[in-house]
């Protein structure tokens, strides 16, 4: 991939910076790799359609690690195992782990790599939520099969 760099103007100085053709993938795949896992996950996963050398880097585990939460190794029971990170990632986005002794549910939020939690009704003792702060109502969701999905608001918007 090359990217074609033309005159560009330089802030403080006089004249300008003439350059030329930026070979991206000129750059080793150790530090395109690196480069990757600084993103999201859905920009890794846009950045693996730009050449074979991104696509690569993409591929490797210390991108795919570097969106798996710090302590995912103790989240993960013995008796599941993966091939590779990214496979270990898609898997802990699609399906939930029950953590807790199944008090609570843990995935990953497929897009952006954000960890989500949720609670079993048995884990809060709420009968009517009131704010001691101000800040609202609470409303109980139940969905339907596992849960509770607790919503506090400030006036209109919701908080999370």
């Amino acid at each position: 991939m090359k990217i074609e760099v033309s005159e560009m103007e330089e802030r403080k100085g006089k004249g300008k910076i003439m350059c030329g053709t930026l070979d991206l993938s000129a750059l080793p795949l150790d530090c395109i790799t690196l480069i990757i896992s600084f993103t999201s996950p859905r920009d890794a996963c846009r950045l693996s359609l730009v050449s074979t050398a991104f696509n690569s880097a993409t591929e490797s585990d210390a991108v795919w690690e570097s969106f798996l939460p710090s302590q995912y190794q103790a989240l993960i029971p013995s008796s599941l195992s993966f091939s590779s990170k990214k496979q270990l990632y898609l898997s802990l986005c699609e399906n939930p782990l029950l953590i807790e002794a199944g008090r609570k549910s843990f995935w990953l939020e497929r897009g952006s790599g954000k960890k989500c939690y949720m609670l079993s009704l048995g884990t809060l003792p709420l009968y009517g939520v009131s704010t001691p702060h101000g800040i609202g109502d609470g409303c109980l969701y139940p969905r339907p099969g596992y849960s509770l999905l607790l919503a506090m608001l400030a006036g209109s918007k919701s908080i999370f």
